[in-house]
């Protein structure tokens, strides 16, 4: 590897999106590494809506569920004010690599394990 290009995005930026496509375009890399685990990349590929059952609470702990519940609805309305569907950056370069064959990389950990830890 010559080098490593990293792209820090807001998930509910157009210009997020934008930057992605364009050093995509000018960089050509090899690997595409986007900051989601299996579950989450399904969810935003299939447009699955979240569970917020209140089952959320056991599994996540009471703050880890708050987080889920308020993080989603805070971002789901900042990305209806701003015009761009959160996580639209990181389908972008998911579907960049996957139109260019370029090897795709998941580099998140379990959102549940994320969540376990607030609490």
């Amino acid at each position: 590897m010559d080098s490593l290009k990293i792209i820090g995005t807001s998930h509910i930026a157009k210009q997020s999106i934008d930057e992605i496509t364009r050093t995509f375009k000018s960089y050509d890399p090899d690997i595409v590494c986007v900051e989601l685990d299996p579950k989450r990349l399904h969810a935003l590929m299939t447009d699955a809506k979240p569970d917020y059952s209140l089952a959320g609470i056991k599994r996540y702990g009471l703050q880890g569920y708050l987080f889920a519940v308020i993080g989603g609805f805070i971002q789901k309305k900042l990305g209806n004010v701003v015009g761009t569907k959160p996580g639209s950056d990181m389908l972008t370069a998911v579907n960049l690599s996957r139109i260019n064959k370029k090897q795709l990389m998941l580099v998140d950990q379990d959102i549940e394990i994320t969540l376990k830890r607030f609490s």
